[in-house]
């Protein structure tokens, strides 16, 4: 196959540390039903093969790092762990070298989410991959396969592995450490190989039968209860009445790094906090650190239902991880300037979150001081971006009684996240109020409070011992809006251990869009509260879709689809020609229109790019595109047409000489009469130019093996890349000859200065460059050596050639001899220059 013929193939970078870790570049796929699976790689995750160390020496080391726990045992026996680093914060490879000083790394592997999908599957890497080869494939065959690749055969361990590979020619293949290429890679060569049906790699997903919670969500003996986290019906109420916790925590279980302050009646250490979890705590009146009193018991259910650890002891929170900030308001009662030092104590000291449980008991009550530290919070808190307040909507409504009842202060100060309830089976709570206009979500709670017929029914912590609500450690009569409050609390707390860098008014948005609404009443809000579709919301997910076949000189349109992400959002549009490694910018707009042209008599596949950026966010998305021969005597149909010229070009290359590029390429058999044309172009945004016509070498004979060589060396060109192509003209008739080739000029100097026109009349342009990163400034002096003017004064990239327009006559400069100077961080260099007016 001749160059021209090639495809593309996007290398794995591997950077090489104290330990092998792969990581990938735009291109991370596999290949499933003969389609390829783009995947991006979950940054936070990897496999690590850690030889003769038990789990629990593993948990215990990685423990010892706050922002690091294992996942799962994946494979025991060989050693193999999925680790994570919580918080969505990369686990480089600077992490993985210093854990690797605590214990004995021997190899990583990464892990990857699918692109194509908005979904929460996940794929765990390892060093395995599964092949199934061609029927009448010999194990010779295989073994010299597997040699070449450095990979192995796994043992069949069972009836059935044997079974698999005499009937089926099935096996799961390993990828030793002195394989040059990554798991990913070799599958994806194997699948190529003309030997196999398909290949991919061993990936360990999260497949979960419908309507299932997640594996998670079985080990806390009370979380049952909690339908309000994951209602199944079986625990009394009606399926998916819920906020979706277990979904949400397949994507994100909280952080330490964020911090929920309850403010209430005191919080105190349990059983199911982790230590050190209660941070800077604060009492209102007198002093203290937020411990609850005698009969204090209110606050330490809210933080229960905020941030319960997921550690199989007793119940589950929102969010297993964030730290709580007791702040203790009640008895004795704090003031209202003692309320306000209170808020303003919370995001002072580091709350990102700031959960209410309380409210005026009359309707009309409004504090402007409480407000304004309510407001404050809003704006300075999270050094400026904002702290998030949630307040319950207070339980006066009976509607039972025909009574609608109403929001309460301070959950009607401008901005706070105002919650009401629901009940087990979506109905609006007895006691929530009916004014939708000032509600914005609601949340699962009991359908009564105490003093309404019967006990609450969520299920939290309690006070250790007989000091709460129940004699025991966990409370199941919780309820009312102070129950629904701190779910969403929970899920703002989830939301920004996702993405710290979001806005207050950026995790309000989310979590009002994502919830589910109930539609037109007079109590829902925007819905009930989704934690999932919250967190889901948070990342800027692009997918794009359009034609995967067309036409040479078809114009096929393509569409962004974007999901998540809050502010503005930009689409860049750009495409990656066969052979190119640079990319072309074509459109912007959520579609795009594009036509690509083939001049080749093969099909060639190219790459259609879209680059969203939203807000802070910003995500990419490619598609491989097919576009059928053009060129003269093909058919759309065809995949490759017969052409004499085409067939007999061997090769075609471009290398840099200094700051020149050297062209070469080789044919064999007879080229027929016409002529080479050599066309190139400064970037892959420039047109096309004719570079040069070559004529055919002496002719050979059709089966000789002579194969003729031509050779081409341009003049200097500028620094940056250079793309060049063969045409064959035969007469009136043109043929693209070959792919585009790329050459990347750099300056051999320092620098480079060029003034042109020289002498100059109305204009002249000043070309520069510089090899290395840094400040340059071009003055022009006259010949006494006054500055005249400031041509450019600022940083100038590598191999970038920049070009100023000078106007003699709008900056100072008369007719006469002047001196350009270009001042670098290690050079400085004069030209003269004139001009003439």
């Amino acid at each position: 196959m001749h160059q021209a013929m090639k495809r593309l193939v996007v290398a794995t970078l591997v950077f090489l540390f104290a330990l092998p870790f792969t990581v990938y570049a735009q291109e991370a796929f596999y290949y499933s039903d003969n389609r390829k699976i783009q995947l991006r790689e979950a940054e936070s995750w990897r496999t690590v093969q850690v030889p003769e160390m038990a789990v629990s020496a593993l948990t215990a080391a990685l423990n010892r790092h706050p922002d690091l726990r294992l996942r799962k045992a994946l494979d025991a026996d060989r050693e193999l762990y999925w680790i994570e680093r919580t918080g969505r914060r990369a686990l480089s490879a600077d992490v993985i070298n210093q854990l690797s000083q605590q214990i004995p790394i021997q190899r990583t592997f990464p892990a990857f989410f699918r692109v194509q999908d908005r979904d929460t599957t996940h794929f765990v890497m390892t060093d395995e991959f599964r092949v199934q080869f061609k029927p009448g494939v010999s194990r010779a065959e295989i073994d010299s396969l597997n040699e070449k690749y450095g990979v192995e055969l796994a043992p069949l361990e069972s009836e059935i592995d044997e079974r698999q590979a005499r009937d089926y020619n099935e096996y799961v293949l390993r990828v030793t450490e002195q394989a040059e290429r990554s798991t990913l890679e070799v599958a994806n060569q194997y699948y190529r190989s003309s030997r196999t049906v398909w290949a991919l790699p061993n990936f360990h997903v999260n497949f979960r039968r419908p309507g299932t919670a997640s594996t998670q969500s079985v080990n806390d003996p009370l979380y049952d209860q909690q339908y309000h986290l994951n209602n199944t019906s079986s625990n009394l109420g009606t399926a998916d009445v819920d906020i979706d916790a277990p979904e949400a925590w397949e994507l994100e279980t909280g952080s330490p790094n964020v911090t929920v302050a309850v403010i209430d009646d005191g919080v105190e250490s349990h059983e199911d906090f982790y230590s050190g979890q209660l941070v800077n705590g604060y009492t209102a009146v007198g002093s203290g650190n937020g411990a609850p009193g005698f009969g204090d018991k209110h606050g330490q259910s809210v933080a229960g239902i905020v941030a319960a650890n997921h550690n199989g002891t007793g119940v589950r929170g929102v969010t297993s991880s964030v730290q709580i900030m007791p702040v203790k308001i009640f008895n004795p009662d704090a003031s209202a300037d003692e309320i306000e030092d209170a808020i303003d104590h919370a995001w002072q000291n580091g709350a990102d979150v700031l959960n209410n449980s309380w409210g005026a008991r009359t309707e009309g009550v409004y504090d402007d001081g409480i407000a304004s530290a309510i407001s404050r919070a809003q704006s300075n808190g999270r050094n400026g971006q904002g702290s998030v307040v949630v307040v319950s909507a207070g339980n006066t409504a009976n509607a039972e009684n025909g009574v609608d009842g109403f929001v309460s202060f301070p959950a009607t100060v401008d901005g706070v996240l105002a919650v009401g309830a629901v009940d087990r089976n979506g109905n609006p709570s007895n006691y929530t109020p009916r004014n939708d206009l000032e509600v914005d979500l609601v949340a699962p709670s009991s359908r009564y409070i105490r003093d309404q017929y019967e006990a609450g029914d969520v299920t939290t912590m309690d006070r250790m011992g007989s000091s709460g609500y129940e004699s025991g450690n966990y409370n199941s009569q919780f309820g009312g809006t102070s129950a629904a409050a701190p779910q969403v609390a929970g899920t703002a707390a989830l939301v920004l251990s996702r993405n710290p860098n979001l806005t207050e008014q950026e995790v309000r948005t989310i979590i009002e869009d994502s919830a589910d609404d109930y539609g037109s009443t007079n109590w829902n809000g925007n819905g009930r509260l989704n934690a999932y579709g919250a967190v889901s919301s948070v990342d800027l997910n692009v997918t794009l879709s359009g034609p995967s076949i067309v036409n040479s000189g078809q114009e096929g349109t393509w569409t962004a689809d974007i999901e998540g992400g809050e502010g503005s959002t930009s689409y860049s549009w750009s495409v990656r020609e066969p052979g190119a490694t640079s990319w072309t910018g074509i459109c912007s707009g959520q579609t795009c229109s594009y036509t690509f042209t083939n001049f080749s008599t093969y099909v060639q596949d190219v790459e259609i790019r879209v680059t969203v950026d939203k807000g802070s966010e910003t995500d990419t998305d490619s598609q491989w595109v097919t576009v059928s021969p053009g060129a003269p005597g093909c058919e759309p149909w065809m995949i490759e047409c017969p052409s004499t010229q085409l067939a007999n070009l061997r090769s075609f290359e471009a290398e840099p000489q200094g700051e020149s590029a050297q062209l070469a390429w080789t044919t064999t058999g007879s080229m027929g009469e016409g002529a080479f044309r050599v066309q190139h172009r400064a970037d892959s945004t420039a047109a096309w130019s004719d570079l040069q016509t070559v004529e055919v070498a002496e002719r050979t004979q059709v089966d000789s093996t002579d194969a003729p060589t031509y050779q081409v060396a341009t003049e200097a060109l500028a620094p940056g890349p250079h793309q060049f192509r063969l045409q064959w003209v035969a007469g009136s008739e043109t043929v693209l000859l070959s792919d585009v080739v790329e050459a990347e000029i750099t300056l051999e100097d320092p620098y480079r200065l060029r003034a042109y026109p020289n002498p100059a009349g109305a204009q002249m342009t000043v070309e520069s460059a510089v090899k290395e990163r840094q400040h340059v400034r071009m003055q022009i002096y006259d010949v006494l050596g006054r500055r005249v003017t400031t041509v450019y004064d600022g940083p100038m990239v590598p191999n970038e050639v920049k070009h100023f327009t000078v106007q003699p006559g709008a900056d100072g400069l008369s007719s006469g001899t002047y001196f350009l100077r270009m001042t670098g961080e290690q050079f400085q260099t004069t030209t003269r220059i004139s001009v003439v007016r």
